[in-house]
């Protein structure tokens, strides 16, 4: 009766204070109610069909094969500095992007058996975030709540490809770095150090409820002669070799994309200092209001999507 499973003696259900877990999304707004977002999910429940996801998997794994060890993303991280309005659109994808992320969470939980509810915005932390209440999907077995889980990389992983669909159409290699940030995206979300999607991916695979205060214990128990913490003993034996195990593959991938950002860093802030030369250049030449116009948006173009990025 306390945690309001009974209803008192007299039949009335007791009224519970409302209580946000730790990292969790706050002052939330819907934007698409629970029928919209089901017409939505309707729409691309298709793309969960097994064949057809094993299909757009291996084209993501082929293409990131691909991207990451032939091509590289150099040429994208010059264009979108050299040609700033690049950079502001490769933004407004990450926004669209995001929002079809949670797409992907609704279409799944939709194609597992139950209904999505509403979508919206909120704030995470000090970020603005999209979100949609999935909270039927706890009426679903162990696989339909992973599928809901990863549903929203899945999509982005679908976003990343059509990129590189665009890429090979039209040759601009902006697309491809909005490809990489798709998947720098997805190492975010399946990070299970925040109420990122890879949280709830342990929680639902392992049982485990509130796993985040049982990550920094697995990770002590791993130092020899260490005393197994009781947060850790009382794990069973197959949950603590899952987390374990998703945490030390997650690290070196984590590890190989910042990598790869630090190692770059010299020559993209190089270029962003020169094509901000150019900018200034381009705009003490203009003649006449259009051309200062055109000048000013390219130089706003290249810094506010910069420091958004920052």
């Amino acid at each position: 009766r306390p945690l309001g499973v009974l209803t008192r003696p007299d039949g009335t259900t007791p009224e519970l204070p409302k209580h946000l877990g730790l990292l969790s999304l706050r002052h939330r707004r819907p934007i698409l109610p629970a029928r919209a977002v089901n017409a939505l999910a309707v729409l691309f429940e298709w793309l969960h069909v097994a064949p057809i996801k094993l299909l757009l998997l291996a084209a993501v794994v082929a293409f990131d094969g691909w991207l990451f060890f032939f091509h590289g993303i150099a040429g994208g991280i010059r264009d979108v500095l050299y040609e700033p309005a690049w950079l502001l659109a490769v933004l407004v994808s990450v926004v669209v992007a995001t929002f079809f992320h949670e797409i992907g969470h609704a279409s799944a939980c939709r194609y597992s058996g139950a209904r999505p509810g509403v979508l919206g915005v909120g704030l995470y932390l000090v970020w603005p975030a999209f979100y949609c209440d999935v909270t039927e999907a706890y009426r679903l077995d162990r696989r339909g709540r992973l599928r809901t889980d990863l549903g929203g990389v899945y999509f982005n992983g679908i976003f990343a490809l059509a990129c590189g669909a665009g890429y090979f159409a039209t040759g601009h290699e902006a697309l491809l770095f909005a490809a990489f940030v798709q998947h720098m995206i997805v190492l975010q979300q399946l990070l299970p150090l925040l109420r990122f999607d890879g949280y709830y991916v342990l929680t639902d695979l392992t049982g485990v409820p509130d796993i985040l205060s049982r990550i920094k214990p697995i990770f002590r128990s791993l130092v020899r002669g260490r005393r197994r913490e009781p947060k850790v003993a009382e794990l069973k034996p197959w949950v603590r070799v899952v987390v374990t195990a998703y945490l030390l593959a997650l690290i070196p991938a984590l590890t190989l994309l910042i990598g790869m950002l630090v190692l770059s860093a010299p020559r993209t802030f190089a270029t962003a200092y020169d094509s901000f030369g150019l900018q200034l250049d381009r705009l003490h030449d203009s003649h006449g209001w259009a051309e200062l116009g055109v000048g000013a948006f390219r130089i706003a173009a290249l810094v506010l999507p910069l420091a958004a990025m920052s």
